[in-house]
């Protein structure tokens, strides 16, 4: 067995980016030691919330940027030892951090001006993208296929590039946002934040993604990210009949030249099952229709995932062996919705599959009464 390190002694003498290396270090060997988390948590909150600490774009030393606040918080979530009092701790510093670089209050994003719920507004394209639902500091963005979100911010990880594998180059959606909200928000125009951007998709990907308006909101979204609580849909078509029982996909993913292999060194990754229909194509291939969660966020998760589970998504050109069918000329996933909790209340948005995808469930047939149904509302979602 592998020992894990030694217990911090002296919380005072660990710097907050130390604090969440030994949190890495530990939550790498999966180790569950409680005592030690605890100690790290209690040596944490005092320096988060000192005010020298993640304050202002100007701060001189790496330790005071929030990335290592985001880095503890992370770490602790993946150990599910993340408490309340940390949590609230690091909320508290980092909109002080925010209020830094957004200015003086009326400086920042103005108020909500966009459809305020759910689907697509009368008379736009589902060619380009557009405003699904706009608050104060966030707003969610429906992003069609083909438009990339090639971006990256300080915080995370995982490679830049989410593209689809083989195809062009696709269009950036970070000119987009700085067109669409340049002028009034300044977080749209910063290439250090993600323009604003708090999370990505594959190109050929279409659906919902979550953007901020102002640095508040900006890092208050990513502290939600970090600490697992943003809830994230997804559906999918993949080949053969997957088994249709709720249950986690938990292979660890390693990024290995711009894909995603199961690999026991590989980073945690949980893909939740929620629900499955079994349907056949004009040629009686057998296919699943399957609604996931994503409980964590790594670069080609369900499509690796579910590939390595032997039911590579249909139009796959990177995990998937066979050629596109007629009726499907990209990957077959869509994000379908995400939530999360914020200062102004519940955040919540959902969008319909787009044409080109219920018209490729026009081309099947349902194997039983359950998966009808199931075929049909999809087919029906976005009227």
């Amino acid at each position: 067995a592998i020992a894990a390190p030694a217990r911090p002694s002296c919380g005072q003498n660990y710097a907050p980016r130390e604090l969440a290396n030994l949190a890495w270090s530990v939550a790498s060997l999966r180790c569950r030691d409680a005592p030690l988390f605890d100690a790290i948590s209690s040596a944490a909150i005092p320096k988060i919330s000192a005010r020298d600490h993640f304050v202002g774009p100007g701060v001189v030393a790496e330790t005071g940027h929030p990335v290592a606040l985001f880095s503890l918080v992370h770490a602790l979530a993946e150990s599910r030892r993340l408490t309340p009092a940390l949590y609230d701790a690091a909320l508290v510093a980092v909109r002080r951090h925010a209020r830094v670089l957004d200015g003086p209050p009326g400086a920042e994003a103005g108020e909500a001006s966009a459809p305020q719920g759910g689907g697509r507004p009368a008379g736009l394209s589902l060619n380009r993208p557009h405003v699904v639902l706009e608050g104060t500091h966030l707003c969610v963005l429906w992003k069609p296929a083909g438009w990339t979100v090639s971006v990256s911010n300080k915080h995370s990880p995982d490679p830049v590039d989410r593209g689809g594998g083989a195809g062009p180059q696709g269009r950036p959606l970070q000119g987009w946002i700085a067109e669409r909200f340049g002028r009034s928000c300044p977080i749209a125009l910063d290439a250090g934040a993600a323009h604003g951007l708090l999370h990505r998709i594959d190109r050929e990907t279409s659906g919902v993604l979550l953007c901020a308006k102002s640095y508040r909101g900006y890092y208050a979204a990513q502290l939600q990210f970090e600490a697992r609580r943003v809830r994230k849909l997804y559906v999918c078509l993949c080949r053969g009949f997957l088994a249709s029982a709720p249950r986690l996909l938990q292979d660890p993913l390693r990024a290995v030249a711009q894909r995603c292999l199961v690999d026991p060194r590989g980073r945690r990754a949980s893909t939740e099952i929620c629900s499955v229909d079994h349907a056949i194509d004009g040629a009686g291939v057998g296919l699943s229709l399957v609604r996931i969660r994503l409980h964590t966020g790594r670069m080609h998760q369900i499509r690796a995932h579910l590939g390595h589970a032997g039911h590579a998504l249909v139009g796959d050109p990177v995990y998937g062996a066979l050629a596109q069918p007629e009726w499907c000329r990209r990957t077959f996933l869509h994000a379908h919705g995400l939530a999360l909790r914020t200062e102004d209340g519940l955040v919540a948005a959902t969008c319909s599959l787009p044409l080109d995808l219920r018209r490729g469930l026009a081309n099947l047939t349902p194997v039983q009464a359950p998966s009808g149904l199931g075929l049909a509302a999809a087919r029906a979602e976005g009227g």
